[in-house]
């Protein structure tokens, strides 16, 4: 990520997306516990979290455009 909030940069891109999701399916179990705890990845969950939580509260979604990006209204 080479400083940058996301694998995408400034945004969530679907590399972003897909790696969360891997994570979120896991999220109750040992493995994803280790992941936080072994791992520098705990930051960039809870930016997604966040990001995720921001578009469901606001009752958007997130749409993939041209470049890759997940477009955040």
């Amino acid at each position: 990520m080479k400083g940058a909030p996301f694998l995408g940069g400034i945004k969530p891109n679907l590399a972003d997306l897909s790696a969360f999701g891997v994570l979120r399916a896991v999220q109750h179990t040992p493995t994803f516990e280790d992941a936080m705890t072994h791992s520098k990845i705990k930051p960039w969950f809870e930016r997604m979290e966040q990001q995720v939580r921001r578009k469901l509260v606001g009752g958007t979604r997130f749409s993939a455009g041209h470049s890759g990006h997940c477009e955040l209204p």
